[in-house]
């Protein structure tokens, strides 16, 4: 979903380009629409017609008696009750929600404030969710190596020093001006590897909170 992001950033504003080669600007970005509604139907029929695994879906499956059916509500209360979920969803709505606001916002700043075109703005908006291929991997290689080193401390120590990395990275951002160009491509790569990294080091602590609730304890955090 994230890399997803960075995907449509970086696509759509070309479609729009080619619409505005057979059309004017208030008809091209509505054309531009018809291509996330056919994305939206196809990802239904796909959902609604698709099987849930190669043994066939969960409900043929139970009635069948080869799956056992799950308390998914009481799972979820289980793991929302342990007082540690509440740190973590702390943790992923402040690097989430970074990512969101950047995928939804930068684009249109990088145009509007840097006076780029639609194509370019939209490749460097692009970065935030394009870096989630190898950023992600990160932070899970930095906990993973924390936890062989210190345990459990280990991965919430990467954790911690992963999201304040984070935080310095947007603050610097936010500090650099239109008159240093250079500057704010660099910090924009640095600032935007940061989110993805505390994504997947987040995803490494979840299964040790509650160990019986490795669905509940991810969760809360990532509602």
């Amino acid at each position: 979903g994230n890399l997803g992001g960075g995907v449509t950033l970086l696509v759509m504003p070309q479609i729009m380009v080619g619409f505005l080669k057979v059309t004017d600007q208030d008809t091209a970005w509505r054309l531009c629409m018809i291509v996330p509604a056919a994305m939206i139907i196809l990802a239904t029929l796909l959902v609604t017609k698709g099987r849930d695994l190669p043994d066939g879906n969960y409900k043929e499956l139970e009635m069948s008696g080869a799956k056992q059916k799950g308390n998914g509500s009481l799972v979820f209360l289980i793991a929302a009750c342990n007082i540690n979920t509440i740190p973590l969803m702390i943790c992923y709505a402040t690097c989430f929600g970074v990512e969101l606001t950047m995928n939804n916002k930068a684009v249109l700043y990088f145009y509007e404030y840097y006076d780029l075109s639609k194509s370019l703005a939209g490749v460097l908006g692009a970065c935030f969710g394009l870096m989630n291929l190898f950023a992600r991997s990160w932070g899970g290689l930095l906990s993973d190596w924390t936890m062989k080193k210190f345990g459990i401390r280990g991965r919430v120590w990467s954790l911690f020093v992963v999201q304040v990395f984070q935080g310095f990275m947007c603050l610097t951002l936010g500090l650099l001006t239109v008159n240093m160009p250079g500057p704010v491509r660099m910090e924009r790569g640095q600032a935007s590897k940061y989110p993805a990294s505390v994504f997947e080091s987040i995803y490494s602590v979840t299964p040790e909170v509650t160990f019986h609730c490795y669905g509940g304890d991810e969760g809360p955090p990532f509602c």
